[in-house]
């Protein structure tokens, strides 16, 4: 019986109609990332680390780093001293200096509404991208990164691209009623949904349906 429950509330869950929200250009205006590693450092370690992340970037464009390996070498030279749970806590101090753009009203109002699940799907690391919705019933999709027995950070899940697609459906949500976004990295997640809303600064400038049109949109506004 308890079963029959569980499964029944599972399916309700997944036939909910499901509003997904991109986070980084899309919520929020700057690349929380790199401010994450400029966050409380010197100004000379802030310009070595800028130095460090446009080499790393370089290096990408040309095919020689993906972005997950990119972020980990980052990680693994200006975070390496730091344990999961002082990285957590920094992660939670950072968060509380983000301000959301002015989408924020468009996530409040699908919450309130009830009638949707809201999610926030992003590649940047949960530990500053949940603690901005504890308060609000919004379900959280992010990177999550831990040390290995030699020390090294790794990610148990980067949270990017067709991945974010992925995870959503190894939760069972296989339609999504609208996905905010502001980029091609968000396709797989388009492809999923009824209704593309595009994002520039923080306003939607754009709705359409269809991956093409989408990729019409992403393209024509680079």
């Amino acid at each position: 019986m308890e079963n029959i429950l569980a499964e029944t509330q599972t399916e309700l869950i997944n036939t909910t109609p499901s509003v997904v929200f991109d986070f980084d250009k899309t919520l929020i205006n700057p690349d929380t990332t790199l401010g994450f590693f400029l966050f409380e450092r010197f100004w000379l370690v802030q310009w070595l680390i800028f130095l460090h992340y446009g080499i790393l970037s370089v290096g990408r464009r040309l095919g020689l780093f993906t972005k997950a390996q990119v972020k980990l070498r980052l990680l693994n030279i200006w975070y390496a001293r730091e344990t999961e749970i002082s990285l957590e806590m920094r992660g939670k101090k950072y968060a509380k200096t983000l301000k959301m753009n002015g989408l924020l009203q468009v996530l409040d109002s699908a919450v309130l509404s009830k009638q949707y699940k809201v999610w926030v799907v992003s590649a940047s690391l949960d530990i500053w991208v949940k603690p901005l919705f504890n308060s609000l019933e919004v379900n959280v999709l992010a990177s999550h990164i831990f040390k290995d027995v030699f020390g090294k950070w790794q990610f148990a899940l980067h949270c990017y691209g067709d991945e974010k697609a992925s995870q959503l459906l190894a939760l069972g949500i296989k339609q999504l009623s609208k996905v905010y976004t502001d980029g091609m990295g968000d396709s797989a997640m388009v492809a999923m949904s009824d209704e593309w809303h595009g994002v520039h600064r923080g306003q939607v400038v754009e709705i359409g349906k269809g991956l093409i049109t989408f990729e019409s949109w992403v393209l024509r506004n680079k």
